[in-house]
């Protein structure tokens, strides 16, 4: 796979439970840990499946056996590949669709399925540039949650995690040319990167479908 950043998606939502069991196996420890704390069915299956999705990424980008990949916690609880400095990675998950972007540097990615959105939040967390393009925006949900991507991208990619999403400000200079949202598939996908400048007409996206996952992994048993 050529250089740059690389996004991944898959919808699961439709796929039969009796997966989850076929594919539990195939997450490492970390993934395992999630996903046995995890409160409710739903998000553990989100969390499987964005594991799932992490490991095909990384056979993809670096041509290496999934089980090689080992991932641990930074000071700052910033999941990271222990043994691939030149592996860098983030997941997401929303209702049933799971993204992962991978690079050989920082990044971040978010993913949020379209619905309602609570217009209580941005007059407490967003910037004075975020107000003006959610109030300017005819489609206020859809405004939202870019800016809402937009903003857990960037502290997904500097690793400071939700307590910092008030003060990243994703219009600012700092952020603008580096923070690219697509509408994919009934979701709003935002990347936070520096790798690689974006066109107008945005990113590409990898679909996985489930007869790829059982293909790969029945593959690499």
């Amino acid at each position: 796979m050529d250089s740059g950043w690389h996004a991944f998606v898959l919808d699961h939502s439709a796929f039969p439970e009796s997966d989850d069991e076929v594919f539990l196996r195939h997450i490492g420890a970390y993934g395992r840990s999630l996903y046995d704390s995890a409160g409710c069915a739903g998000r553990r299956r989100d969390i499987l499946y964005a594991h799932l999705l992490l490991g095909y990424a990384y056979h993809v980008f670096t041509g290496k056996p999934v089980g090689s990949l080992v991932i641990g916690r930074n000071a700052n609880g910033k999941p990271y590949s222990q043994d691939d400095e030149g592996f860098c990675f983030s997941i997401s998950h929303s209702k049933g669709h799971v993204a992962v972007a991978v690079c050989e540097s920082d990044i971040g990615i978010d993913i949020e399925k379209l619905r309602v959105a609570d217009v209580r939040l941005p007059n407490r967390i967003f910037s004075a540039a975020e107000l003006l393009f959610l109030n300017g925006s005819w489609n206020k949900t859809k405004a939202f949650l870019e800016v809402w991507t937009r903003k857990e991208s960037i502290v997904k990619f500097t690793g400071s995690g939700l307590s910092g999403i008030s003060k990243a400000d994703s219009f600012a200079d700092d952020w603008r040319n580096f923070v690219h949202s697509v509408e994919f598939d009934g979701c709003i996908i935002t990347v936070c990167c520096k790798a690689r400048k974006v066109g107008s007409r945005g990113f590409p996206i990898m679909e996985i479908r489930r007869t790829e996952l059982f293909d790969f992994f029945n593959g690499n048993d």
